[in-house]
């Protein structure tokens, strides 16, 4: 919208346990169970990286970086898979390695084979304070609790408080479940714990851009600090932390990974997730002012920049969104 030169206002009470904030912000090309590159991963990705550079170059900020993705498995379905896609013409450029354990013998069991996928990283916490540090220097950032029985609808514009506007879009993560106009999607969110992790003892390592994976992960964040995920849990939809995550964690990483570790913190949050697993951006059928931007799920890093371009395309030009991402894929 900035780039356009609209006018809008952000309203929002900045909550710091947000699943945007505790994310680790990685764009793993290949990931899942059965290790299926994602979807439109050849757009997508450049996309991305693209749009995040753009932002560094705009604010002299460094915070998307490349991630080498250590994908652990002594599965020989999942071995041949990634040979497989090692030697595709389409997918080969995220796969760089396919045998490359032995340059982590310290750290790994030697129970797995394992591949390199080139993904990326990026800082969320930088990313979201650049963003509303700007926000708030424009003065279009209002820091305020947003109620719905406080917006009027009037003659296709929106009204709230001394606001109004042609069109409001609703970014509210997990809390759409509760929005009176999209509440009836077939949303499945969940709830993520991840662990903040201190290297015991006096050995020092240097491992800098790479995350270990096998059903958990274990990414190296600073000197001797890692973290370590993650849960997904569909029962207890709270921002509370549980022993069962954290024992579930550290049993998960501690399969494929011989360090010795200390808990510094441990955090959860709600992944706002949808049926078929893609986002859901667009307007409501009857109520072409109110739109929607949700349902990132777990991969908010490498979906946002794509979605929001999509999303703002439509609102000052027109543009349809792309089917397969339209809120009114649905019927609800």
């Amino acid at each position: 919208m900035l780039k356009h030169n609209k006018k809008f206002i952000i309203i929002d009470k900045l909550d710091h346990s947000s699943a945007s904030r505790i994310a680790t912000g990685v764009i793993n090309p290949i990931s899942g169970q059965r290790l299926v590159p994602n979807w439109r991963l050849n757009k997508l990705c450049p996309f991305a990286q693209k749009y995040y550079a753009e932002i560094e170059d705009n604010f002299r900020e460094i915070f998307f970086n490349k991630l080498s993705i250590i994908k652990l498995t002594n599965n020989k379905i999942d071995l041949e898979k990634l040979k497989k896609l090692k030697v595709s013409n389409e997918y080969s450029k995220y796969l760089i390695n396919t045998e490359c354990r032995i340059i982590y013998d310290k750290i790994l069991n030697s129970n797995f084979e394992s591949s390199e996928i080139l993904g990326s990283h990026c800082d969320t916490t930088t990313l979201l304070d650049i963003l509303a540090n700007e926000f708030k220097k424009n003065r279009i950032f209002k820091a305020d609790n947003f109620y719905y029985e406080n917006l009027i609808l009037d003659k296709g514009k929106v009204c709230w408080k001394n606001f109004k506007a042609s069109n409001i879009v609703f970014c509210e993560g997990p809390r759409a479940v509760n929005n009176p106009w999209f509440s009836k999607l077939p949303f499945e969110n969940s709830k993520g714990e991840v662990l903040t992790l201190r290297l015991k003892g006096k050995k020092h390592l240097s491992i800098k851009s790479t995350l270990f994976k096998n059903g958990k992960w274990l990414m190296p964040v600073a000197e001797q600090k890692f973290m370590a995920g993650s849960t997904y849990c569909r029962d207890f939809l709270d921002n509370k932390v549980t022993n069962d995550a954290r024992t579930e964690i550290i049993n998960g990483v501690e399969k494929f990974c011989c360090l010795n570790f200390a808990v510094v913190l441990q955090q959860a949050a709600i992944r706002p997730t949808v049926k078929d697993h893609l986002p859901i951006i667009g307007s409501h059928k009857l109520h072409s002012q109110i739109s929607i931007f949700n349902g990132l799920a777990s991969k908010g890093v490498y979906f946002a920049p794509y979605c929001a371009v999509q999303l703002a395309n439509n609102l000052i030009y027109g543009n349809s969104v792309e089917r397969a991402l339209d809120v009114n894929r649905f019927i609800y």
